[in-house]
């Protein structure tokens, strides 16, 4: 039971009753229980510390190979793919060579056909945008000249403002 007295307190009184016993070295004693008491604490502590490091590592070492296993994996995964890449490339420019002319006529035949269409798609246009413009520049000429006469007559119908100063009575 504990009276709330401090440690090192404790420590002497508990001394200083060893001490009235005769012929028996109390004080000494005691001193070796309790420094094996606190070495035992020391080492358990010790052998914790060094579990919870072991444990910490273990996990640590755990992770690590996870890792290590997904990207050897990974890794075989990008040689899979480099490998089939390769052999794609090995095909000599002999075997392709007949394909890329097939494909170049293909598309050389194309480009005729779409510049005549495209020419009389703009020769089209341009015939109706020339028809457009004769049949409505004389509605724009009307209409721009009637908003010019407006303009005019507005201009005509201000009062003229008279300059002169007044003269003065003799």
């Amino acid at each position: 039971m504990k009276l709330g007295i401090p440690k090192k307190a404790e420590r002497n009184i508990t001394r200083m009753i060893l001490r009235t016993i005769p012929l028996i070295p109390g004080p000494e004693i005691y001193d070796i229980f309790v420094d094996l008491k606190q070495g035992k604490k020391s080492i358990n502590e010790k052998i914790e510390k060094a579990y919870i490091s072991l444990k910490d590592t273990s996990e640590l070492i755990s992770d690590l190979e996870n890792d290590l296993i997904e990207r050897t994996e990974k890794v075989k995964d990008l040689k899979e793919k480099y490998e089939e890449y390769s052999k794609l490339t090995e095909i000599e420019e002999e075997k392709i060579q007949p394909l890329l002319n097939q494909l170049e006529k293909t598309v050389g035949k194309g480009k005729i056909a779409e510049r005549i269409i495209s020419f009389f798609i703009n020769l089209t246009a341009g015939v109706l945008i020339f028809i457009l413009g004769i049949w409505v520049s004389p509605k724009i000429k009307n209409w721009y000249n009637k908003n010019n006469t407006q303009i005019e007559v507005k201009k005509t119908e201000q009062p003229e403002i008279n300059n002169t100063t007044p003269t003065e009575n003799k």
